[in-house]
């Protein structure tokens, strides 16, 4: 089993912890791995250490800049910050970056419209193309 999967395994079976700390261990010998980078912020999240979280994946950004998956997980915790506009950036670039993934727009939509609203209301203003004209 890989350091990737291991530290899978631990996030599923919920020892946050210790998927933390392997994490911490792999990044000291590979301080450049993005996926490493991208997994640890995934563990701080869960744990709830959401501005750690937040800078790990950031670190996996710049790391690895065509990296979608760290892209969307950054807009997930935006997301759940009720950081509306940073949210939808990022997951904006994840789908420019691999449009074939559903589960990106799915992310998206759900800041338009949560399941607990009607398709007809949304949590930002949206414009019609026809708005400011007369």
């Amino acid at each position: 089993m890989n350091f990737q999967q291991q530290a899978e395994l631990y996030l599923a079976i919920g020892k946050i912890d210790r998927a933390i700390s392997l994490c911490e261990e792999f990044l000291a010998q590979h301080p450049n791995s993005a996926e490493a980078c991208k997994t640890l912020g995934k563990a701080l999240q869960a744990a709830g250490k959401l501005e750690d979280a937040r800078y790990w994946y950031k670190v996996a950004i710049a790391n690895k800049p065509d990296f979608a998956e760290a892209f969307a997980n950054l807009g997930t915790l935006c997301a759940t910050l009720e950081q509306w506009h940073e949210a939808i950036s990022c997951y904006q670039k994840a789908i420019s970056l691999q449009p074939e993934f559903a589960g990106f727009y799915r992310n998206l939509s759900r800041i338009f419209f949560p399941s607990w609203q009607s398709p007809g209301s949304c949590r930002l203003p949206v414009s019609s193309p026809d708005a400011g004209t007369q």
